[in-house]
Order: C-alpha cells, then structure tokens, then sequence
C-alpha cells in the first residue's frame, strides 16, 4: 500500500479498472437498465426533428492496393500510416475516426473511406461528391508513393426507420434498382447489391465519382423516400411510382440484401442493351429503358421536392436525357477532378480533448449513431452518451460551458453496455465499450423476408413470385410482421416454356380457384458476384453457390410450409410440373417469359396501375448517338502446369522507410502497433499517442514525452542493428516494440 500511497494516479487508475471489471460482469449478468433521466438529457432538449425517411445519405469508396503491380492487404499497412485521428468505432479495430470526419478503414483487405451523414436538403449531391473527393485525396496522401490506389466500388446509403428497411427494399428492387444500375455502372459492370442495415438501406455498385455519383446519390435519396410513401397506408400508396418491373432478383453473398445482376435479373443482358432495351414489366408486357429511366428519374426528383435543389438533378437530367453519357456507356475513367477543400464536420470536432474549470471530456467510443465521452473531475470517472441527433448542439453548449452543471451532476444510469440504451443523452457511471453497443444486423433468415415484395393495393391476397429463375415461391401478401415467402418449389428445367398449374385453396380445404403460368427455363448458370471482383476463380465458386441455394430453397420448403397456419405447400404427382399451394384468399398471376427475345423499342407498354407522372420542364437537348457494344467470345485458356520444382529467389534489399508507430492502451497497459518492425538504415520512426493520457517512450538513448493525440518528431535510424522501444503510462505496465534496423 504503500507505494500507492506515493503514487495517488496509478491507484486511482488500478481503482478504476477494478470498477470497471465489477460493471463489465454485472452489466453481463443482469438485463440493461432502460435510460434515466439525467440533468444532460435536460439540458440538451428534445430530438431535433428529422424526417427519419431518407433524411440523410452516407458514401463508402472502396480501393484496391497495389504496389509493382502485386496486390496489398490494406489491413498490413494502415496501422503504420499518419492517420490523423483515433480509433474509436467499438467494432472495428481497423477504423480511424479522421480530424476531417471521415473514416479510413479496411473491407478485408481492401482500404475503404466512409463520409459523414449527409444531410438531404438543397446541395446534397455536391455535398457527397465533395465528400468522395475529399476521401479520395485523403488516401492518397497517408500511402506510400509506391502504392497505387484504385476504385473499387461505391455504397450509397440512406436513413430509414428500421421497421421499413426490409419493405422499402424489396421495393425499391423491383422499381428503382434498375435505373440506379444504368447510371452508377459502367459497361463491365455485375450488377448492384440492395441491402438492408440498421436504420438504413445500402446500395452497393461500380467505383463512381463526379456527376455519376451525384445522379445515383439522388436516385438513392428519392427512390427510397419514394418507396417509403408508397407503402404509406392510404388511397395515395404506390403513387407517384415509376412503373413495377419483373426483377428476379436472388439474395446476396456476404451481406444478407438481394443481388440484381445485369443478366440474371432480366433474362438478357440489360448493360448491352441500354436504353434500347425491353424491360418486362411485372404486370405483363415490356417497356423501353429510356421510358422507364426518364419514369424513375422524375419520380425520385418528385420524392425529394424542396430537398433538392436544381444544381442536385442538373446532372442526372442531362444523363436521362441522352445529352450526357449513362454510366453503362462510359469508357474509362471520370476524368480529372480538382482538390476538394477541407470539409468540417461535428464527427471530426469531438475528436478534441475538451478541458473545463472543474473537468476534463474526451471521446472514447464513437459510431455513426452516437458517441460516448468520458467525463474526469479528478475524483471520478463518469461517461456521457450522446446520440447523433444531438452531437453538435452537445459540442457547441460543452465549448459555451452550458453544461458544466450537468456533467458534474451524479450520473443516473448505472452501466452503458447495449445498443438500445444509446438512443437517448444519458450520464453513466460505467461503460462497457465494446461489440454490444452496435446495432444488430439482420441475419440472412430474417433477409429472406426481403425476397417477398410488400404489397401495394392487393392486402390478403396470394401471390406467386418470380424470385428465381429455377423457382416459384408462395407467399401470404397479408401486411402482418411476420410476411414471408413460406415455401420455394424448384422446377425442372424446360427447353421451351412449361404451363404450371397452381391450385388455390383455403385454410379448410375447399378449392377456390386454380392459377396458371408460364414456367421458363432458367439462364445459363454464372457466377454470383462476391461485391463487385470479376476474377475468373468466382465463376466455379458462383455456380456452386447456386446450386446450394436451389437445394436449400427446395428443403426448407417444408419447414416453412408446415410452421405456418392457413398455408401449405404440397406437390401434384400427376402433373410432373405442378404444384398445389393453400391460401385464404385467390390470385393469378403471369410469371414474364424472360428467354424470348426483346421486342423492338416501338412496342412499349406501361404498368396499368401506374399513373403518367407529369415532367418538370426542361430544356430540348439532342440526345448523342451511343454505339452498343457487340460482345466478342473470349477463348478460355487453360492454367499452366506448374513445374514440381522450386526456383531460389533473391530477398529484396529494404529500402528506407518512414514509419509512424501507434501507441494504445492495452489489457495491461501501454503497447504499440506494429509490435516490431524491420527498418533500413536511413529510414525514421515517430510515434503516435493514441491513448488518452500522456505517454513517455524510450528509443534507444532517446525519451519522448508524448501528450494525447500527439505524434513525436521523426527519430533517425542511422546504425545497423537492434533497438528495444519501451512506453509507460500512468497507472499501467510498460510496453514494448523491437526495431530491426539493417544495411539496406
């Protein structure tokens, strides 16, 4: 005791641990503790209001590393780049929370870079094209001159209340997907995943920046806001619509969501076809592209109204209307973009150590929805929740030093340990940061609701669903919670088309009616793309995949089926491609032949149920004649035969380097990140201080004193040998690193 008694921090901070060791099990061991009221809450007031419907749209760029043409694993290189920021996001290791706002982070092995929330109101799009400039230049300058980053893909978010992600998406498939794929893909592209996330819906395709990516950001602002009022009760849902299509869409790999692939989809290849194409539409017959894109374009422009200013859709207008290139007609890259300026955001500003009269704040866990802070007066620790809705008025009243009462306040919750407790402001004594406070995703049993479309105007009714090609699905259209497609009958496959016979009964047994339709043989089998890679290794892969998919469809069949009261699913053995499906109520419906060929572009026609939406006006353009690329059979060449001998390789010199090593608190205390590193000499080393307290490093006979979020002068490496690094914090054990340093 008594070399505490001569060390008061370091038995605050052994205090400290222990408490935080007794609320980590009792937060374990009881259920969490709803929110109290606290004098914060108070203080800072109600939720801002939001529209909470597509109210915000987020960007993820994706890059692939290379250096000399070999791929590099971006998880083996961020730790040691000047990130400028911390880690902060309780669920990834890899994420830096940036001074900008942005975060750098890693997507297996490619390096990824996420935009704040942006808001939709006029200027969005250049917003999110600022913002993906921005991201772009930012990675540029942490890599190495040697490593060459390249887009990969683009993700296009937008706010949604949880209890509409599944619904809105499985909408948004059969309405809007196929105009986002025509302006956000290029010629090469696969396809676009719709995936449904926590509070939002993601929309994943091709690498895009400049009038490309603000034209989809609109689409994916205004389509799903669109949808969301679409299944809006009332006289008015499914208005102000573009016209349904017969998507076959099939669910995606990694994520749970839907893939909607440019062949797949369609049962031709809608990239080659363009805006010439035939789309089959679910409610029978074709309509052109051009019809369709000009339909879903002005719909999403409707959606958004104030929301958008004219400078939003300037691009997307000329796009639709043929005076500018879609995205499946480009060749080559977006062209030259100049520097975006230094953006500013409340999701970069809290990554500074505040320093009050009495206390000190600083952030220790933060995410998209909400931030955690710590909160030290010298006698003890508390931990201040702030959702994102109130972030900024939080961080403007704690510089103003209104809240200095009600940070000093004792705090009314016990410990913060799951996600559903961060929804509102609270103080806690204790915080459990860790994977809990994330929000769940969707598992992929729950995914598969998403393969039913919701209904629009036909509640109570049953419907047959082309959701595979080799499949016909069953499912209760009634709007409960529990909707789901109950059953999938795998059909074999056909030549030519094959009349299938469904009889419809109700939950007693009496026949109500049959229904018939065209069952269609399915495409030609193809890989199912794994995000947007085209390396040819998939195409094996895909087919498996397929198959998997088929016969798990074909074995849960039962499962679903029986489990379900009022609908069974039972097969005819008389008719060799019938089915036989109960329900309360009866409905036909025609499954599209998507193997016939597209008719001409003069035979259009439009979904009854849709009405004509009237244009804005816009200024006559000539529309520019786009060649339709002819696709060229590729011969397959074989792989080559590697040799059963081995070749003697020479090791590269290491050229010098200029490392930046993280310094984090550990389990026990101080530690680095890399723990060890090879250097040549000439090469530096500087250390970054990414704890939250001050930090005293040793090299060799150098100490540094380093502050937190500081980053230490460059320290030369001029001999040739082994140099052991040491770091000490207070109230913790020692840390090491070994530098390896060689002659070149």
């Amino acid at each position: 005791m008594d070399r505490y008694r001569c060390r008061p921090s370091l038995a605050r901070k052994a205090e400290t641990r222990v408490d935080r060791a007794v609320g980590t099990i009792r937060a374990l061991a009881t259920p969490p503790s709803p929110v109290p009221p606290s004098a914060l809450a108070a203080a800072l007031g109600p939720r801002p209001p939001d529209h909470g419907v597509a109210s915000f749209v987020g960007l993820e760029h994706e890059y692939t590393l290379t250096r000399g043409g070999q791929r590099v694993d971006f998880r083996r290189l961020i730790h040691g780049l000047p990130v400028p920021g911390r880690r902060l996001d309780p669920g990834d290791a890899n994420a830096f929370r940036c001074s900008s706002g942005l975060v750098v982070t890693c997507d297996v092995e490619e390096a990824e870079v996420v935009s704040p929330p942006v808001p939709v109101a006029p200027g969005f799009a250049a917003a999110i094209t600022d913002w993906g400039r921005w991201g772009r230049d930012e990675l540029r300058r942490l890599l190495p001159d040697d490593v060459v980053a390249t887009g990969f893909s683009t993700h296009l978010s937008a706010s949604m209340p949880t209890r509409l992600v599944g619904a809105v998406c499985a909408l948004f498939t059969r309405t809007f997907a196929p105009a986002l794929m025509l302006v956000l893909d290029r010629p090469d592209s696969h396809g676009v995943f719709v995936r449904p996330r926590p509070g939002r819906v993601e929309l994943c395709g091709e690498f895009a920046t400049g009038s490309r990516l603000g034209a989809a950001a609109v689409l994916v602002a205004g389509g799903t806001r669109a949808c969301a009022a679409a299944l809006a009760p009332g006289p008015d849902g499914g208005r102000g619509l573009p016209p349904t299509l017969a998507v076959a869409a099939r669910p995606a790999t990694g994520r749970p969501g839907l893939f909607v692939g440019r062949r797949l989809a369609f049962g031709f290849d809608l990239y080659a076809g363009g805006r010439q194409a035939s789309i089959p539409l679910a409610a029978g017959g074709v309509i052109a592209a051009q019809v369709y894109v000009e339909q879903a374009w002005l719909a999403a422009g409707l959606a958004l109204g104030d929301d958008a200013a004219p400078a939003d859709l300037d691009a997307g207008d000329r796009m639709v209307a043929g005076a500018g290139p879609l995205g499946i007609e480009t060749t080559g890259d977006d062209g030259p973009t100049p520097p975006a300026p230094s953006p500013r955001s409340p999701f970069g500003d809290l990554l500074e150590r505040r320093a009050r009269p009495e206390f000190t704040v600083a952030a220790i866990a933060a995410t998209w929805d909400f931030t955690v802070f710590r909160v030290d007066d010298g006698r003890r620790l508390a931990y201040a929740c702030v959702p994102t809705p109130w972030l900024g008025s939080f961080l403007g009243l704690l510089d103003a030093g209104r809240l200095d009462a009600a940070l000093m306040d004792p705090p009314t919750g016990s410990v913060l340990s799951t996600h559903d407790q961060t929804s509102v402001p609270g103080l806690w004594r204790d915080a459990v940061i860790g994977p809990d406070l994330l929000p769940y995703e969707r598992t992929a049993a729950a995914a598969a609701d998403l393969l039913v479309a919701p209904p629009l105007d036909r509640p109570g009714k049953l419907a047959i669903l082309a959701v595979q090609p080799d499949a016909v699905g069953v499912a209760d259209e009634t709007p409960t919670p529990d909707r789901r497609m109950v059953s999938a009958v795998p059909l074999a496959a056909a030549a030519a088309p094959t009349t299938v016979a469904v009889q419809l009964t109700a939950a007693d047994g009496a026949p109500t009616g049959p229904a018939t339709g065209p069952a269609v043989a399915p495409p030609s089998p193809g890989p199912i793309p794994d995000g947007h890679r085209s390396r040819a290794g998939r195409i094996l892969v895909g087919a498996l995949l397929a198959l998997i998919l088929a016969g798990t469809a074909a074995a849960l069949s039962g499962v679903f089926g029986g489990g379900r009261s009022g609908v069974e699913v039972r097969t005819r053995p008389s008719a060799p491609t019938s089915v036989a499906t109960t329900a309360p109520q009866p409905a036909t419906t025609s499954l599209p032949d998507t193997t016939a060929a597209p008719p001409p572009p003069t035979s259009v026609t439009s979904a009854p149920s849709v009405p004509v939406l009237t244009t804005r006006p816009t200024v006559a353009v000539t529309p520019i004649p786009v060649p339709v690329p002819v696709p060229v059979p590729v011969p397959t060449v074989p792989e080559p035969t590697l040799p059963l001998t081995t070749t003697a390789t020479t090791v590269p010199p290491v050229p010098p380097t200029d490392l930046v090593a993280a310094v984090f608190e550990g389990p026990a205390g101080c530690a680095f990140q890399p723990p060890s590193a090879t250097l040549a000499v000439g090469s530096t080393v500087s250390f970054r201080n990414d704890t939250d307290t001050d930090v005293t490093i040793v090299v060799g006979d150098t100490t540094i004193s380093l502050e937190s979020g500081g980053t230490s002068a460059p320290v030369p490496l001029a001999v040739p040998g082994t140099i052991q690094v040491t770091c000490t914090m207070a109230g913790g054990d020692p840390g090491g690193m070994t530098l390896t340093v060689t002659a070149g």
